[in-house]
């Protein structure tokens, strides 16, 4: 497996936490699970194109695309060569990034031509064959001087980059109250900014927050402690970590420590 990180154009490092490369080869018709973590990618496959099952439903994935949020856990389906490049933003950008409401996109895979503009089609080839040589340097300047003239002047929603920071810093356990007398809102005017802006409530983003913090741990702490990850992620009991956990992820922490999650690893990683 190849997993590499690179650090985007100073004028790009508001919007943009990194660019990353993710490669393995797999059999035929193997699975990743996902999960939903709050964040936005864009993402170019130059190998094998995966679909993905969302409820049970299969979406066939554009070649290119932004990946709208994703509500329930999902399962990659592909073989082959797995090859991806993608852009990691940071979680107040999808205000800039998003031409209509979040949550219109949330479960989509929306090709990245109808967001960003043409020149995502006039560069595929070009990305494509630096991306398959393993010139990846290569490949985001050609990106970055393109996302320079559309990213570098964008400001982010203050109220929307405020709460998530706040959310961040808390470790996901605050509420939209507390957050509300600090800004001098309303909770109904901060709710809306998250459905229009993030695409999903605010609480909702605060469980996901938590989730990734009890990822990272789950898989190198014994079982018999998840009373203490459930506590350290803000959780009032194991019983209510467990019952969140399955139902954002689809499987119990048990369950999930069985599995092999090379994807979901890797993007844990990316995380800190």
């Amino acid at each position: 497996m190849l997993y590499k990180e690179f650090i985007p154009h100073p004028s790009l490092q508001q919007h943009i936490k990194c660019y990353w490369v993710f490669e393995n080869s797999y059999g035929s018709n193997h699975f990743e699970r996902m999960i939903p973590d709050g964040n936005i990618d864009f993402v170019f496959h130059y190998g094998q194109r995966p679909s993905l099952i969302i409820n049970g439903k299969e979406i066939h994935k554009p070649a290119d695309f932004l990946g709208g949020h994703l509500i329930n856990a999902a399962l990659l389906k592909f073989s082959g060569d797995l090859k991806m490049f993608g852009i990691k933003f940071y979680p107040w950008s999808s205000a800039v990034l998003y031409k209509m409401p979040a949550h219109e996109l949330n479960n989509r895979r929306v090709p990245l031509e109808d967001i960003a503009g043409h020149w995502v089609k006039d560069y595929y080839s070009l990305l494509h064959n630096e991306l398959s040589a393993g010139n990846y340097k290569t490949a985001i300047r050609y990106l970055e001087r393109e996302l320079q003239g559309w990213l570098q002047n964008q400001v982010p929603n203050g109220t929307l980059k405020y709460c998530l920071e706040e959310i961040i810093q808390s470790g996901g356990d605050i509420s939209v109250d507390v957050i509300s007398h600090r800004l001098g809102f309303s909770a109904r005017y901060i709710q809306k900014i998250f459905k229009e802006k993030k695409g999903m409530p605010f609480q909702y983003y605060c469980r996901l927050f938590r989730l990734q913090k009890a990822l990272k741990d789950i898989k190198t702490i014994p079982a018999d402690t998840l009373t203490g990850i459930a506590h350290a992620t803000g959780y009032y009991d194991q019983s209510h970590f467990i019952k969140d956990f399955t139902a954002l992820t689809g499987l119990s922490p048990k369950k999930f420590i069985q599995e092999e999650h090379l994807y979901i690893t890797r993007n844990i990683e990316s995380q800190g």
